[in-house]
């Protein structure tokens, strides 16, 4: 048991937050249950008993002094992991009889069809790049989850015009001050139009912060009219994150 607790005091000491979970569930769990079971078989109950209590007292000091640290480190890493640092915009059209099908053409005009897309609402975070796409997808893998400011519009409607846009509002101070992403999309309205609406947006947003200084505002927007043969048509408009 002194090896158990000089072994807990070591990997906590490490503050390895995985390593120390290995360790709980490898070591000191099948030990107390062993630990438990030979209590029945030995003659002397009371005084393991005591013994045991007293160790356990000993590793409860050890968990409060140094796990909390250990913990506490590991939500500020994992905290500080999910603020993206870098960003993209990009957009696409498609077209297919079947809706779905639309959209995942989209998608691939966009170059993100190969990837699981998470949208998230609209916060521009301090210190987060404006990137290039061209810089950005060598860094993406297949497959990986992808946070995304997204808007999106379909129609199947002979002749119909539609659109998607993402605006943005960047502050001046981006080291410490976040900016603003707006979605808008609409039926009847040619990009230009669109695009200056969801930059609007962007722009009365982050109007409303009182210490917020504006640098620019931009906007990506795309737009389709949808054919003769009324096969459906998608728009899609998006910025992509990159976590690292």
């Amino acid at each position: 048991y002194i090896l158990t607790l000089k072994l807990l005091y070591m990997v906590t000491f490490l503050q390895q937050p995985l390593l120390f979970s290995f360790f709980i569930l490898l070591f000191y769990f099948p030990f107390l249950f062993s630990f438990f079971i030979f209590l029945f078989l030995f003659p002397c109950r009371e005084q393991c008993i005591t013994r045991l209590l007293r160790y356990h007292v000993c590793i409860q000091s050890l968990l409060s002094e140094h796990t909390t640290n250990v913990y506490t480190n590991w939500v500020m890493i994992m905290t500080d992991r999910f603020v993206p640092k870098r960003v993209f915009f990009t957009g696409g059209v498609g077209r297919s009889p079947d809706e779905l099908t639309s959209f995942e053409m989209a998608l691939r005009d966009a170059s993100i069809e190969c990837y699981n897309i998470v949208t998230v609402s609209s916060i521009l975070p301090p210190q987060c790049r404006i990137i290039s796409k061209k810089e950005a997808l060598p860094d993406m893998h297949p497959g990986s989850i992808v946070f995304t400011v997204f808007s999106r519009i379909s129609s199947n409607e002979p002749h119909r015009r539609i659109s998607a846009a993402i605006g943005v509002a960047i502050p001046e101070d981006m080291e410490n001050q976040w900016g603003y992403f707006t979605e808008h999309h609409s039926f009847g309205e040619g990009p230009e139009r669109t695009g200056q609406y969801a930059e609007k947006l962007a722009e009365d947003m982050f109007g409303s912060l009182s210490e917020g200084v504006l640098h620019r505002t931009m906007n990506v927007t795309k737009s389709a009219v949808v054919g003769d043969e009324g096969d459906w048509t998608s728009v899609i408009a998006a910025a992509v994150f990159l976590l690292d």
